[in-house]
C-alpha cells in the first residue's frame, strides 16, 4: 500500500512536470514569433533584441534541464535503466518522444 501511494505520488509530479513543461514552451513560442529571425547580420542588432536573445537563451537552457528531469523521472517510473542519460534518451527514443538521440544530445 505505501510503495502504491508513493508511485501514485510520482506519477502526479510528473503530471505537474509536464503541464509546467507545456507552459515554457508556450513561453518559448511567444518569444521566437516576436523576434525576428534570421537576422542578415549582427552588426545592427538593437539593445533590445540581444535582450531578448539572452533571455531565450537562459529559458532554452532551463528547459532543456528541466525536460531531462522530467523525462528521468518518467524512465524511473518506468523502472527502466537510468543510471546515464544515454540510458535515458534510449528509453524515450523506443517510445518515440524523442526522434533524434544524437540530435538530442548536439542540441545540448
Amino acid at each position: 500500500m505505501k510503495l502504491e501511494h508513493l508511485h501514485r505520488q510520482q506519477r502526479e509530479l510528473l503530471d505537474l512536470r509536464l503541464n509546467a513543461l507545456a507552459k515554457i514552451r508556450h513561453g518559448l513560442s511567444y518569444m521566437l514569433g516576436h523576434l525576428n529571425i534570421p537576422f542578415e547580420t549582427t552588426e545592427n542588432i538593437d539593445d533590445s533584441t540581444l535582450e531578448a536573445l539572452a533571455a531565450l537563451n537562459e529559458r532554452f537552457g532551463k528547459l532543456q534541464d528541466f525536460l531531462a528531469a522530467t523525462m528521468r523521472q518518467a524512465t524511473l517510473l518506468a523502472g527502466e535503466p537510468s543510471g546515464t542519460f544515454a540510458q535515458v534518451l534510449s528509453f524515450m527514443s523506443k517510445l518515440g518522444i524523442v526522434d533524434d538521440v544524437d540530435a538530442w544530445q548536439n542540441l545540448r
